[in-house]
């Protein structure tokens, strides 16, 4: 069969855990989803009613696969984990609120506020980094969906979810803030293949 030409992207953001609702950043640290965050999720699943995938493709922490699964049962999807797609890796910064980064970093939290991918947080990595790691790791995911016009659901925690949104959409990374603000949980988006084998001579570069 030949590769399919488009995909038909659910991206999905994992349902929220303790450390979300406590305004922590979570980073590659990994927690459970919490009794809210579940509900949250449920009712967003509820409202697609009854779509169907071919797969869902999700983050290897547990409040990611927990979301793919729910998500998967609903829609009659198997689920595969990909470590490529993992969340931006935040190192000291995991378990800070903001206010604490302000207070211990103030130079670096305004520059992740106003310029965001200028930063990479100590023992982390930078976004672009992240970027390009989770939008290679797509791909290869993809490539694995055998289907004419694959429907792809793809799980993954905030930034992450950020960072695909922002490349779906053309946007700059350091706009990544305005597109997580009040975003939705989930949205369809069409990708295709020529513009995601273009990923290796593109991500990173800013417009």
């Amino acid at each position: 069969m030949a590769k399919p030409k488009d995909f038909s992207l659910l991206l999905f953001r994992s349902a929220p855990t303790a450390w979300d609702l406590d305004d922590r950043l979570a980073g590659a640290s990994d927690h459970p989803i919490c009794p809210v965050g579940r509900e949250t999720l449920e009712r967003a699943i509820d409202q697609l009613d009854d779509t169907t995938l071919d797969v869902v493709l999700t983050a290897t922490d547990e409040s990611s696969v927990q979301s793919a699964e729910l998500l998967a049962a609903s829609t009659r999807a198997k689920v595969r984990k990909l470590k490529s797609i993992d969340e931006v890796a935040l190192g000291l910064w995991e378990g800070l609120r903001p206010e604490d980064i302000a207070d211990k970093y103030p130079s670096a939290s305004k520059q992740w506020v106003n310029n965001p991918s200028s930063v990479r947080v100590p023992g982390g990595e930078s976004l672009i980094e992240a970027e390009r790691r989770i939008l290679e790791g797509l791909i290869n995911g993809l490539d694995k969906v055998k289907a004419a016009r694959p429907r792809v659901g793809v799980v993954v925690r905030p930034m992450t979810w950020g960072l695909l949104r922002c490349w779906l959409s053309d946007a700059p990374i350091d706009q990544i803030w305005d597109i997580l603000r009040d975003a939705p949980m989930y949205g369809w988006y069409e990708a295709e293949r020529e513009k995601l084998e273009s990923i290796h001579g593109t991500v990173g570069v800013q417009p």
